[in-house]
């Protein structure tokens, strides 16, 4: 597989400035529509039906007009208000997009990529959100509209920044909530297929188009649905546990008479390439599979790709292994009493049952981190913002939900603006676009408007997607369990010529983390990754403030790493 091909990269950036909109974009569609009144830039990565009424209407009514906005378009427009000009930034419906927004004097500036903050925007000094601080160590990300940048904004799915009078608001358009309806399974059964394929077709139309592959279920289906498409195979192997999922997945692409691209990561080029990883997407990395994923972009373009697929996005819509795992806490709740949790119960199990049975649901769904919160508050200074905050917050947006929709809308308001937004940037960076079939707002909607249990059949994900998936993709991919291909990060970080490398950092005087949180507690994960007694907790958390250590010199310093 080459990786010789020159590609440019995809991105924008638009500034509200002397009363115009300034545009400059590179690899997308666009709108420009102009009045007397204002200006309505209209920007996606895919062909836009012509948006001249909504601009219109836009112009006329401001954010309250922006819901009439198809998926998968950014809107920027500059108006006239009461006591003068007004500017709007609104994000995409879905959240898929990623949108930053730097206000200033002369009015906010938006881009696609953290990593051209410096150079896009000369007169933002970059400084530490340090209230944001506590939510990056405890989930990985932060939940818009902050940031870790102090002032720099991204708008949640169905919101918009309003700029007006020199100071910036953050206002929703599009009610999620009120897509949650309740209802049977019927119309999604007989719906679902269609807009599958309108959207699969909108997302790699007049392309040259690869899947990110896994060989599970949802790669599975972009790809078997159009089998007259030459659709290439791409994935990332790394080594351990995930040799039986490439496995899996090979066969899964032999089945299909098609080649398997692989990008093979190993301990020593992982390690190597986190930095780079982080300097390209500006921000701390989310998930270690992020640097493979770069990689894997970055040879699809070379290799002539103009759009990966990507299956991300399903789990979130059609209910994936947390959901099940919300219901399983649900259905304890109900089933057992409350003071069982008293009792003496022994083992892993019984730790399980005590906590299930003495948790709120919307604790659990607040508590969705990959170590307890106990862990991540050593870190911090005992007056610190609860990292959870703005989780509740959100969540108190949707109380009138039933538990198991408020997980769904929890995950519809987090993943995708994190992850999918996330992905999107970085791919962007390495020029080939990326899309997300499920992540459409028609699919979105038609999903939401099932109950959300019946997503569900009994303990099994993604119930209903099977059932329609079954005309399409092979039985024994339909059946078998979720294709992960983990990375092993006790491996990574732990091996020869892996991610201790750069445990020096820590040690310096000019240590960046330390300047921010706890010593005490920073010299503690470290005395026991010296020692060889970090647990699974400390691994995953120096993993995490090594991301933030990177972060800190790279892009708040300005420093160079070589």
């Amino acid at each position: 597989m080459s990786a010789g091909r020159q590609t440019a990269p995809f991105g924008f950036l638009v500034a509200f400035d002397g009363g115009r909109l300034c545009l400059r974009q590179q690899g997308l569609q666009q709108q420009l529509h102009s009045t007397p009144d204002g200006e309505v830039c209209f920007l996606s990565p895919l062909a836009m039906p012509r948006l001249d009424a909504v601009a219109g209407a836009i112009l006329a009514e401001g954010c309250s007009a922006l819901g009439r906005l198809p998926g998968n378009v950014l809107c920027f427009a500059l108006r006239p208000g009461r006591h003068g000009p007004e500017c709007i930034v609104a994000r995409d419906v879905v959240g898929a997009l990623p949108l930053y927004v730097v206000p200033s004097a002369n009015g906010p500036t938006a881009l696609s990529s953290l990593a051209r903050l410096r150079p896009d925007c000369p007169a933002y000094v970059p400084r530490v959100n340090q209230d944001a601080l506590p939510e990056y160590l405890l989930f990985r990300h932060v939940n818009g509209p902050a940031t870790l940048f102090d002032g720099v904004l991204a708008p949640l799915p169905g919101h918009a920044i309003v700029w007006r009078d020199g100071e910036a608001a953050h206002r929703r358009y599009y009610a999620l909530q009120a897509s949650f309806r309740q209802g049977g399974a019927g119309p999604f059964l007989s719906g679902l297929a269609p807009r599958l394929y309108d959207s699969l077709d909108r997302e790699s139309a007049g392309q040259r188009a690869g899947v990110m592959f896994s060989g599970g279920l949802d790669s599975s289906w972009l790809a078997h649905a159009r089998p007259e498409r030459d659709l290439a195979l791409y994935t990332v192997s790394f080594p351990g546990r995930a040799q039986a999922d490439l496995e899996a997945a090979r066969r899964a692409a032999s089945g299909l008479g098609r080649e398997l691209h692989v990008v093979h990561m190993e301990r020593e080029a992982y390690a190597a390439r986190l930095p780079q990883v982080v300097a390209e997407l500006g921000l701390p990395i989310d998930h270690p599979n992020y640097v493979g994923r770069s990689m894997l972009f970055a040879h699809a373009a070379g290799d002539g790709i103009e759009r990966l697929l990507s299956g991300d996005g399903a789990d979130t819509i059609f209910g994936g292994s947390w959901h099940v795992s919300i219901r399983k806490f649900l259905a304890v709740k109900r089933l057992l009493p409350g003071f069982a949790a008293r009792l003496p119960l022994r083992g892993d199990l019984g730790r399980k049952l005590a906590i299930a049975l003495g948790t709120g649901v919307d604790e659990l769904i607040a508590d969705d981190a990959h170590y307890p919160a106990a862990a991540a508050r050593e870190l911090l200074a005992p007056d610190a913002q609860d990292p959870r905050a703005s989780w509740r917050a959100l969540m108190a947006t949707a109380r009138d939900l039933p538990p198991l929709e408020r997980a769904f809308f929890m995950g519809c308001m987090t993943a995708p603006s994190s992850d999918c937004a996330a992905q999107t940037a970085m791919a962007w960076s390495a020029g080939v676009g990326i899309g997300y079939p499920y992540l459409a707002r028609e699919i979105l909607e038609l999903a939401n408007g099932v109950r959300a249990d019946r997503k569900l059949r009994g303990f099994r994900s993604k119930a209903l997607f099977r059932q329609v998936a079954r005309d399409v993709v092979p039985r024994e991919i339909v059946e078998r369990k979720k294709c992960g291909l983990p990375v092993p990060l006790q491996d990574f970080i732990a091996g020869a010529g892996g991610l201790l490398r750069y445990r020096a950092l820590f040690d310096t005087d000019d240590c960046a983390c330390a300047e921010l949180l706890d010593r005490r507690g920073l010299d503690a994960i470290l005395a026991r990754l010296d020692q060889g007694q970090a647990t699974a907790a400390d691994l995953e958390l120096y993993w995490v403030l090594l991301n933030l250590e990177l972060w800190l010199r790279l892009a708040i310093r300005s420093e160079r790493l070589d």
